[in-house]
């Protein structure tokens, strides 16, 4: 059988004009403190259940209009967050670090509309997180004519050194079927690109006129679909990087990326092949200052100077794509992330 016409997808929330939610949150938390409040404790576990969610349904594009959202839907959202925190003093040397880990999953649990399994990123799907990721499974590059010629059709761009899909239905193409739950082709779920396992490091100290802090932030555990212009050459105005260097040749066979082709969609249809572990850990954010003796401002007449060198998104450890950011939504990549160091004074007469 052949797919159906395709769907408009209205995805997730609207404005409170249009319709009304019920949401109910269950919490239970703890805060404790030892140590005359040196070291301090805090727990939360919650659920939240967004009864009557205000989403879009699918519908067949024949229709040529966009449709309103309304309440179609229930989605639990379900967490933990733990913090711990120490602060102290040695004389004048004052210091202090926290450090939290928190993670969070929500599953659609009642949809009304029509579930609709589809290439790249599905907004809303019954019994799944919200933008789970379906894609087809890979098999490496084609190496050979005949390889490609006793394939089961995928694009009659299709050849040697492109990118090999499965077929795992066995109907002798690559497709997404009827794009239902009981035939969806050869799609397959690749995950979400909700982030698992937040957590973040900050800490610093004072010390005479001394100042310094720092913040390390990551993520534990995140599924990236790489979207189409990170792909080499699929744009004819966007220029590659380094990074496409290594594409499929006879001589490099184990490539990263397949053949050149302009505009080669084919080549970048979601896939397990195109799923980036974006986890990752960075340091965020740094300061270091000096705050100049009030005895020696008092001379020149100046109520306070402080110097400081700080800094953002100055390292991180990941692997992902190396022009890539980790911390983007999924299939909203444009440009290479920057770093940013900052030198300044703050003056006060």
């Amino acid at each position: 059988g052949g797919t159906t016409a395709p769907y408009i997808y209205q995805n997730t929330l609207a404005s409170p004009s249009v319709s009304w939610e019920t949401i109910e949150t269950s919490n239970l938390g703890i805060d404790l403190g030892f140590l005359a409040d040196k070291l301090s404790i805090t727990a939360d576990y919650f659920i939240k259940k967004n009864k009557e969610m205000l989403a879009g349904i699918a519908y067949p594009s024949v229709i040529g209009i966009n449709t309103p959202k309304s309440n179609v839907g229930e989605l639990k959202t379900w967490g933990w967050e733990t913090v711990v925190s120490w602060r102290d003093h040695v004389g004048e040397f004052r210091y202090w670090v926290t450090a939290n880990l928190a993670d969070a999953q929500n599953e659609l649990i009642d949809y009304y509309g029509a579930d609709v399994y589809g290439e790249g990123q599905v907004g809303l799907l019954e019994g799944y997180p919200v933008n789970s990721s379906w894609g087809y499974k890979t098999d490496g590059f084609f190496t050979t004519q005949e390889e490609v010629d006793s394939h089961p059709f995928h694009d009659n761009r299709t050849g040697i050194g492109d990118t090999k899909y499965l077929d795992l239905d066995g109907d002798g193409e690559i497709n997404q079927g009827e794009q239902t739950l009981e035939d969806h082709g050869d799609l397959v779920y690749l995950g979400n690109n909700n982030p698992r396992y937040t957590y973040g490091i900050q800490g610093g100290f004072e010390w005479k006129w001394i100042d310094f802090s720092v913040f390390f932030q990551g993520v534990g555990k995140r599924a990236l679909l790489l979207d189409v212009p990170v792909y080499p050459y699929y744009f004819g105005a966007r220029n590659p990087f380094a990074e496409h260097l290594d594409y499929w040749t006879p001589e490099n066979p184990d490539a990263f990326w397949p053949r050149p082709y302009a505009n080669g969609r084919h080549n970048f249809d979601p896939a397990d092949r195109w799923v980036q572990n974006a986890s990752y850990l960075r340091l965020k954010d740094l300061q270091v200052g000096f705050t100049f003796p009030d005895a020696w401002m008092s001379k020149i007449g100046v109520q306070k100077l402080r110097v400081y060198f700080a800094g953002r998104d100055l390292w991180e450890k990941t692997k992902v794509l190396d022009f890539i950011d980790p911390e983007i939504k999924n299939q909203t990549y444009q440009y290479p992330f920057s770093r940013r160091y900052t030198i300044g004074l703050n003056l006060s007469f």
